[in-house]
């Protein structure tokens, strides 16, 4: 039997592996083949993983690494704010939850960057700490 004219089954990634690969900022068509597909195209791949980022095992997994991820965040602000720190530890401090925060944004479908702060957030963050 010849599968010319016949898509190939593209077969289910693993939603965790995705998951691994969004975490760690890799391209959805690396995260793809990591993941196992064995789709030829790099738009079906894309599509692929597309498709489990939709997926509502995969919305259940990335909700629960961003509660942990939001417990630390506020572990460590709460570090950062209670503590006499030095100028190293401070920076070690701000820039893990920078990162994490960057994390967690790129789990929630969040904006990445943030061009510019304004007084009233910095405010009304530092009322709820």
């Amino acid at each position: 039997m010849s599968l010319k004219g016949k898509k190939k089954p593209q077969g289910k990634l693993n939603a965790k592996k995705v998951l691994m690969g969004i975490l760690s900022n890799k391209k959805k068509k690396d995260i793809a083949i990591e993941a196992g597909s064995i789709a030829s195209s790099d738009s079906a791949r894309i599509n692929i993983v597309n498709h489990v980022i939709n997926s509502n095992e995969y919305r259940q997994m990335s909700m629960k690494y961003t509660d942990k991820l939001e417990k630390h965040i506020e572990s460590l602000m709460n570090k950062l704010l209670s503590y006499n720190l030095d100028s190293v530890e401070y920076k070690d401090i701000s820039t893990s939850i920078e990162r994490l925060t960057k994390l967690r944004e790129l789990l929630t479908g969040g904006a990445t960057e943030r061009k510019e702060v304004s007084f009233d957030e910095v405010k009304e963050f530092l009322e709820r700490s």
